[in-house]
């Protein structure tokens, strides 16, 4: 009796194998790449955890966890003060997803450009991290993040199902425990160049001449919180590298200059608009028409002079100006002859 009674043990625990669900696979870790769409400087944190040493124009970081997070970003312009804005990406397991900085008249965001296989998961015997580092640890965070009450996530696998990844600091964008932020770089200011107020070095030399001082408007008009009156324009990237500014967007930019309520509003609006895009003289002579006075409309002239995409044709805008002002702005601009 004994053999048989053992035999129908054998038979039940087979059976209830049988049965069991199969173990459910862990999902693979994610990436996650931001690109300024153009050439804008950012920082970024997901889920209140920086990303970035300082400002940057890309990121990219691996081993993360799978889901939904919160971005936190912050832009900055050479033409006014840093704009910040949150939002939420998703990340997909296995994947590198890829999300790129707008920027329009009405702020900045964030567009989703996809998602591609993230190299070097395959064939490796695990789902090894392909950059060669750990970004953030092994597995995503380490547990719950800390930031803003991230959705839940899929659980790692337990210690030793993925290959082990090299030493924390070892790759770029990966920082050692005892450094959180990452090593500054080398040289004066931690490489980034003169301190600048805001704390970020200062932008390379404009290929632009800079305006040889300001002007008191008039009727009160002042360029209060506008360009300083001695040093000229802050630097602008080289128009050839800018992103054309669309015919559509050019027509809200035009309608909404003529909506607000003063010179000094409007030309705030602008700068926005035009920081990080390029545009031409004659779609230039139409933002002037949207102005009121005189002395916003040569300071718009000025500004948009560095951003002309047919610098050649600047001559085009001097139908936005009296006599007297096209003087003015060749002046401060150092154009030498009449176009």
């Amino acid at each position: 009796m004994r053999p048989f009674f053992t035999l129908k043990l054998v038979v039940a625990s087979l059976l209830l194998a049988a049965a069991a669900p199969p173990a459910q696979a862990a999902a693979p870790p994610a990436d996650l790449t931001v690109l300024a769409g153009r050439g804008q400087l950012f920082t970024l944190l997901l889920d209140g955890r920086p990303l970035t040493n300082g400002a940057t124009r890309q990121v990219h970081v691996g081993w993360l966890a799978p889901g939904r997070h919160w971005a936190d970003i912050q832009v900055f312009s050479p033409y006014g003060p840093p704009v910040g804005f949150r939002t939420t990406v998703w990340l997909q397991p296995g994947l590198d997803s890829r999300y790129a900085l707008t920027a329009s008249p009405y702020g900045p965001g964030l567009q989703a450009l996809g998602a591609v296989v993230a190299g070097g998961y395959a064939g490796r015997g695990g789902y090894g991290n392909p950059y060669g580092g750990p970004g953030y640890g092994n597995p995503g965070y380490g547990g719950a993040p800390g930031g803003y009450g991230n959705a839940p996530y899929p659980a790692y696998p337990p210690s030793g199902a993925y290959p082990a990844p090299p030493a924390p600091g070892t790759q770029p964008g990966s920082y050692a425990p005892s450094e959180p932020y990452g090593p500054a770089p080398a040289g004066p200011n931690g490489g980034y160049g003169p301190a600048a107020p805001g704390g970020y070095g200062q932008p390379a030399p404009s290929p632009y001449p800079a305006p040889q001082g300001g002007y008191q408007g008039q009727g009160g008009y002042s360029k209060q919180g506008g360009y300083p009156d001695q040093g000229g324009y802050p630097d602008a990237t080289t128009p050839s590298n800018l992103d054309p500014l669309p015919a559509a967007a050019l027509r809200d930019l035009a309608q909404e200059l003529r909506e607000q309520p003063s010179d000094q509003t409007r030309l705030d609006v602008a700068r926005q608009a035009l920081a990080g895009s390029s545009l031409q003289a004659r779609e230039l002579t139409e933002l002037l028409r949207a102005l009121a006075t005189e002395p916003a409309r040569i300071e718009l002239a000025e500004l948009g002079y560095t951003h002309l995409s047919d610098p050649a044709n600047f001559g085009q805008v001097y139908a936005g100006l009296r006599p007297a002002s096209v003087a003015q702005v060749q002046r401060a601009l150092g154009l030498q002859r009449s176009y």
